[in-house]
């Protein structure tokens, strides 16, 4: 701390013969001779830190634009599968309860269409590749599904010679065995959006379309009897076993929610001690040395520079911006392996808030222009912002043990409702 800034004392006082060798000299040009090399240096390596940290943060966000367009691809795909899914078995059993998921995603289509547009809406080839799809499943539903639903309306179930297999599903045990692993998924999903893990949303979205895969397969090959009709059973099982493996790894490299929470901590108390310590001191040091116009005003001003230069020297600010550096990347590197992008994002945004703090009390100290501290002040803000939402992100965390348990759930639900 510094204490009786507003006297010099006898180890903050400039040496006499500072006084006589630069009497000649203005104060501001002491200031910005004794300041200007070291403090551009300074600079120089800042712009080149914050120019790598913006090219990071907008990389990141492209990443986080590319997972939500594929989580909507997968959602769609979704979709259409579930339409076929519900077909089928209405074809089977002439039961209309098996409709229902046919039903829903006819609902849903649309709405997630125009979703998927807005998301893609800069990029005009991909909108005509949006638009591609919606028209081969506006075909879909108007050539085949529509008329196939309603010439089995027609047909009475005595006239079906399937009567068996009718009878089996007629007992809906597999389709309320799908219906749970449906309600689990959901509420693993949860888990993951709260979180913002948007990583184990995608990998929930494959699990999904894997189950509705060997879903549709099986009723195929019931219809047919028709080994080709099990292809999409045998690869939905084989996929499901993978994105269900992807996931628990996921989830067992997910961070220690106390590590987190103690590296954010410790950002939180280095960065105050950051302000307390060096910026907000030398940049009030720096406001009473401007404004000299007395001899005597004069030589306070001088006293201040030097007290200004014996802050510097002593290299607490960089010493503390150091640590938190090193804090930055031990938390972006725990993000890194538990495939977090919109914490990382966090992470990067908080680094980039930190360099506007540093140019802008950096630029202030050399030209003594309050301009310069609005990157200081915004900074100030934003850095509050980023680490208040990974606050939240570290606190909405998901228990490893209790998604597992419902990961492995899902897995024995699924081992009976096939078979």
């Amino acid at each position: 701390m510094i204490e009786n800034i507003d006297a010099p004392t006898e180890e903050s006082a400039p040496p006499k013969g500072l006084n006589r060798s630069n009497k000649s000299l203005s104060i501001s040009t002491k200031i910005v001779t004794g300041f200007a090399l070291p403090i551009l240096l300074m600079i120089f390596v800042s712009t080149v830190v914050y120019r790598s940290t913006l090219s990071l943060v907008d990389t990141a966000s492209w990443v986080r634009h590319t997972q939500e367009v594929i989580s909507k691809g997968h959602l769609l795909q979704k979709l259409i599968v579930n339409m076929e899914s519900g077909e089928r078995g209405f074809l089977i059993t002439g039961k209309d309860i098996f409709l229902e998921p046919f039903v829903a995603a006819e609902k849903q289509w649309d709405i997630e269409i125009l979703k998927l547009k807005t998301l893609v809406k800069d990029n005009p080839e991909q909108v005509k590749n949006v638009d591609a799809i919606n028209l081969k499943a506006k075909t879909w539903l108007e050539q085949a599904a529509a008329p196939e639903i309603s010439q089995r309306r027609k047909v009475q179930s005595n006239d079906i010679s399937l009567d068996h297999i009718e009878t089996m599903l007629q007992k809906k045990t597999g389709k309320n065995i799908l219906d749970k692993i449906r309600q689990a998924i959901s509420e693993l999903d949860k888990s993951f959006i709260v979180a913002k893990n948007q990583q184990g949303s995608n990998l929930l979205v494959s699990i999904l379309r894997d189950i509705v895969d060997q879903e549709t397969g099986e009723r195929g090959f019931l219809i047919t009897g028709e080994e080709q009709f099990l292809e999409p059973y045998l690869l939905g099982r084989d996929n499901f076993n993978k994105h269900v493996s992807q996931l628990k790894s996921l989830v067992l490299n997910s961070p220690d929610r106390e590590k987190v929470q103690n590296l954010i901590e410790k950002v939180k108390r280095l960065a105050n001690s950051w302000l307390v310590k060096a910026a907000n001191p030398e940049i009030a040091i720096r406001r009473q040395a401007m404004g000299a116009e007395s001899a005597e005003a004069e030589a306070e001003a001088e006293a201040r520079f030097y007290q200004l230069s014996s802050l510097l020297s002593k290299g607490t600010g960089k010493t503390i911006l150091d640590e938190l550096r090193v804090t930055f990347s031990r938390l972006n590197t725990i993000y890194v392996n538990s495939q977090n992008e919109s914490a990382q994002l966090l992470v990067l945004s908080l680094a980039k808030s930190l360099i506007d703090q540093e140019a802008g009390q950096r630029g202030f100290l050399i030209t003594g222009e309050e301009s310069f501290l609005n990157p200081f002040n915004t900074g100030k803000i934003e850095f509050n912002k980023s680490i208040s939402v990974l606050e939240s992100v570290s606190n909405n965390a998901y228990d490893k043990a209790i998604v597992l348990d419902k990961i492995e759930h899902v897995e024995s639900l699924l081992s009976h409702s096939l078979t």
